[in-house]
Formats: structure tokens, C-alpha cells, sequence
């Protein structure tokens, strides 16, 4: 589990650039209702390369930028990314997911790429492929 900025535990939703530019996040929406895609604007911010950034899927725009107006459902539903209304709000990702497992997250291996897995240990604001460990034996 990972707090937010005011100390609650609330759904999160982790957003990665694998680009080789930077995207401005300021002319793109977020729902959880894929038929409204434009329920939340994102913060006017530039995600780096390879970064990333959480958002707090708890219902609670006023804690702060990076807080949707939207929860998530345990039991399943849709969350999708959309670009600017110049575009029709053209989809650039989108998932429908089953119900949740409590303290597991739901995430692509690799970033941003690869096929949805379930994660026992979560890595919110890190990549999602494990580092690679050598062994030195003396």
C-alpha cells in the first residue's frame, strides 16, 4: 500500500511515457467511463521521458492536482486516457478490468507495452520490470 500526500490509501493510477519526448499531460483526459472521455483533466504538466506519475483515483479533485474526480470499483469497470477535444479526444490507452484482488495492482510488463499482469508487490512511480541482480561468489 502507498499513501497519498495527505496519508490516505486510496486507488492510484500510474501513468508512464515510454516515448523518447516529452508529453504535456495538460491537454489530456482521464475517466473511468470510457463513453466520457473527457470526466477529468489532467494537470497541466510535462511527463519527462521515461517518467512517470501517480494519480490518485479517490474521488477528490480539491486534495490536488493529481487527484481524479473519479474512484475506481473493486468489482471492475473502464479507466481510458484520451488526447485534447482537437483530436475528438482520440484514445490513446484504455482497459476494461475485472474485479480486483485487495493490495494487488494491475499493471504492463514491460512498461507501458507488454501484457496486463497482477503484481503482489507493487512499484508505484518505478518500472514495473524487476532489475537484474548479479551474484558474486568469492
Amino acid at each position: 500500500m502507498i499513501a497519498d500526500e495527505n496519508g490516505e490509501y486510496d486507488d492510484w493510477i500510474e501513468i508512464y511515457n515510454g516515448d523518447e519526448n516529452e508529453v504535456w499531460l495538460g491537454d489530456k483526459f482521464m475517466t473511468d467511463d470510457l463513453q466520457v472521455p473527457d470526466k477529468w483533466a489532467m494537470p497541466d504538466m510535462t511527463l519527462a521521458p521515461g517518467g512517470f506519475v501517480l494519480v490518485w483515483a479517490d474521488g477528490q479533485p480539491e486534495q490536488g492536482p493529481l487527484h481524479a474526480n473519479f474512484k475506481l470499483s473493486k468489482n471492475g469497470e473502464s479507466i481510458g486516457i484520451y488526447d485534447s477535444e482537437a483530436t475528438d479526444f482520440f484514445p490513446l490507452d484504455t482497459i476494461v478490468y475485472g474485479p480486483q484482488l485487495v493490495d494487488t495492482s494491475y499493471g504492463r510488463l514491460p512498461d507501458g507495452a507488454g501484457l496486463w499482469k497482477l503484481f503482489e508487490d507493487p512499484t508505484p512511480g518505478y518500472t514495473n520490470v524487476p532489475q537484474a541482480v548479479d551474484d558474486f561468489f568469492i
